[in-house]
């Protein structure tokens, strides 16, 4: 009994000791440098004023074709209706020339 408690106690010891070890691995090997930091920073604020650019000239441009098809659509209605205009006297014309004979 007395030796397998002692291997218990060494295999806790070396269990603590690789902890210890990767840990230590983990936290040394991964450090983050200050520069690289304010480099991503940099590189995501930039990334950031570039998406606001596209989202507010996405927003102009569909601002300005909706605007540019509600006057085309009003050009053309009332350019329908100076036809129909000029139909109907056309017709009256017509028709009363053909009375009139």
């Amino acid at each position: 009994m007395n030796g397998n408690v002692g291997k218990l106690e060494k295999g806790k010891t070396m269990q603590k000791l690789i902890v210890i070890m990767l840990s230590v691995g983990l936290l040394g090997g991964c450090t983050v440098k200050p520069e690289f930091l304010r480099e991503q920073q940099l590189q995501e604020q930039a990334q950031k004023e570039v998406r606001q650019r596209q989202d507010d000239w996405n927003w102009k441009n569909r601002q300005r074709l909706q605007k540019e098809k509600r006057e085309f659509l009003e050009r053309a209605d009332k350019k329908q209706k100076e036809m129909n205009k000029k139909r109907r006297k056309f017709a009256e014309k017509e028709n009363g020339q053909i009375e009139g004979k």
